[in-house]
């Protein structure tokens, strides 16, 4: 069996390349952030986040916030 043509004979990828043009193997500059990247932006150390999200629990019953407690 022979090698199959693809629509408008589409070239391999490395023809393609030779040529300068644009392959279609992962865009991944397009899509913007990459997974590793986002989660380096949701860590932040306590030093970094507001004094809002660094109240006591007792601070938290007085304004009316609900109080996790982790059961042991």
């Amino acid at each position: 069996m022979g090698k199959r043509r693809i629509k408008n004979e589409q070239k391999t990828v490395r023809a393609a390349r030779a040529d300068g043009e644009k392959t279609n193997k992962k865009r991944t500059k397009d899509k913007g952030m990459t997974n590793k990247e986002r989660t380096k932006n949701e860590q932040r150390t306590n030093k970094e986040r507001t004094k809002d999200e660094q109240k006591t629990n007792n601070e938290r019953r007085k304004d009316g916030d609900k109080v996790n407690l982790t059961q042991r």
